[in-house]
């Protein structure tokens, strides 16, 4: 007998979308709600914008709203809206040092566990050695515990700001930008993702947590992030 091979279907998100997300011109604005309706092996592709999670793993606790990525789901941002491949995603040296990273999109989509439009102010002390730092952080009280959750999956292209993962009672205090964990069945990518304005009590930008399988981190920048541990 012959088997069937099913094709992956691409979900497209932009801000304000109101479609149901079969195409950049029938775009959702719902990140989570595409990443729902994906199988395994499927790609949800967000455009340029700021998005805040909306699922609550802790009922009637705001704090918990997260992007819950599926197990071998695939999440890439960084597009202006229009392209039809991954490697049209628009590139540039927006650093200054001389090379293009991969992680460098000009058109930037945000994750945002800032929630309750509260301004996050970091403050970087100088210790007395004259070489390292301490980053002492306020405004950051109401944002979400962990800004993405990537459970087995892949997310590629985002940049992810303001977590405050320090819920230690619920067991949720680690990797305050994005918490990556992996089973044996479906390891996890966290790959060209910038990750910034953090905290956390262990893994104040990310959290590769494998007790089976592994978590790969690839590209990334992780900065202004503070952690206990």
């Amino acid at each position: 007998g012959c088997s069937l091979l099913s094709a992956k279907t691409i979900y497209y998100v932009k801000q304000n979308g109101t479609g149901d997300g079969s195409s950049w011109a029938n775009a959702s604005g719902s990140i989570q709600a595409m990443i729902d309706k994906a199988a395994s092996g499927d790609e949800v592709w967000v455009a340029k914008g700021t998005y805040y999670p909306t699922t609550e793993t802790i009922a009637r606790d705001v704090r918990s709203r997260t992007f819950l990525i599926k197990a071998r789901v695939k999440l890439y941002g960084g597009f202006a809206g229009t392209e039809s491949s991954i490697a049209e995603r628009q590139l540039a040296d927006l650093d200054g040092n001389g090379r293009v990273d991969s992680c460098e999109l000009v058109n930037p989509t945000v994750l945002s566990g800032d929630i309750d439009g509260v301004p996050d102010v970091w403050t970087k002390k100088m210790n007395s050695n004259g070489t390292t730092w301490t980053w002492t952080v306020t405004g950051n009280e109401g944002n979400c515990y962990q800004v993405v959750n990537n459970l087995g999956g892949t997310i590629d292209g985002f940049s992810v700001i303001g977590g405050n993962a320090n819920n230690k009672s619920a067991n949720i205090s680690s990797g305050g930008g994005i918490y990556a964990y992996s089973s044996a069945a479906s390891s996890s990518y966290v790959t060209n993702c910038t990750v910034s304005n953090c905290s956390a009590t262990d893994g104040g930008g990310i959290c590769a947590d494998a007790p089976s399988g592994f978590s790969y981190v690839t590209n990334c920048t992780v900065s202004n992030c503070s952690a206990a541990y």
